[in-house]
């Protein structure tokens, strides 16, 4: 039996999926096929470390094996739980735009149906900043400000770990714009042959094309949820949510100060964090 020796712990909605699709392709690399929710779960981590190696017992040959869950990076338990169980394990982190990366968040429950698709991200976002209890209630349940604060999440992993130990890669400028020298990145990171040539590295992982009406009754109705799909086809793709700039002003406003922290933290400054659109 095996345990990993790299994770990909984050941030939610910013390419780990992607990486971690990718990354299984290596003939040296094995990564388990779901994100397990062990370290930042209470139930699953009391199940204990047996029941977590059973996620890697299908380990063949591969010398490096990593898990992909990016709810370890803001949960306040894991990277503890982790350092006590896997002290030497490496570590990958993808930062994605904070504002870019709540939106996405917000379009992910909503397809899920935990949300209503017509709430607008306008007014739950600004809800939020402001204070608004209406709205506080969705950003207990998540987190989808707090969750770009990226600072006092990674420096709880630096606190613990060396900071070879951690590899920090930008989801806009490294993913989307250089996928296949940030793949020889984290090889060389990994320790992995990065003259590895990964194949469909341009292919999307979660990638979604779900029409209003299919989200009206996945929320609504969700008892019908398996025939939505073809219900949802009926009704023209009638509500748009795009951010207004004011949201984006005072989101950046809101971000700017911890994005500072953040790029003193790191050494370098990760432009895309910054920016608007």
């Amino acid at each position: 039996m095996s345990l990993p020796n790299f994770l990909i712990i984050g941030a939610q909605k910013s390419g780990t999926s992607w990486l971690a699709r990718i990354l299984g392709d290596h003939p040296e690399i094995f990564m388990a096929n779901s994100e397990i929710y062990f370290f930042n779960n209470k139930d699953n981590f009391h199940k204990g470390m047996e029941w977590y190696e059973s996620y890697f017992a299908s380990v063949n040959n591969e010398t490096l094996i990593g898990e992909k869950t990016p709810g370890y990076l803001s949960h306040p338990d894991a990277c503890l739980r982790i350092y006590h169980n896997l002290p030497d394990v490496k570590l990958i982190v993808v930062l994605r735009n904070p504002i870019k990366r709540a939106v996405s968040a917000i379009n992910h429950h909503k397809r899920k149906g935990r949300i209503s698709p017509l709430l607008n991200s306008n007014t739950l976002l600004l809800g939020i900043l402001s204070g608004d209890e209406k709205y506080n209630s969705e950003e207990l349940k998540y987190q989808f400000i707090s969750r770009g604060q990226y600072y006092s999440q990674i420096k709880r992993y630096y606190d613990y770990f060396s900071s070879k130990s951690i590899l920090v890669l930008s989801y806009e400028e490294d993913i989307v714009k250089h996928p296949t020298e940030s793949l020889q990145k984290v090889c060389e990171f990994l320790g992995a042959d990065p003259r590895f040539k990964f194949n469909k590295i341009e292919r999307k992982v979660n990638s979604y094309n779900i029409k209003t009406g299919e989200l009206l009754l996945n929320y609504y109705i969700p008892f019908l949820k398996p025939i939505n799909h073809y219900v949802g086809k009926i009704f023209p793709d009638f509500y748009s949510d795009d951010l207004e700039e004011s949201t984006i002003c005072e989101l950046q406003e809101f971000y700017s100060e911890d994005n500072e922290k953040l790029f003193d933290l790191l050494g370098r400054t990760i432009n895309s964090l910054n920016t608007s659109r």
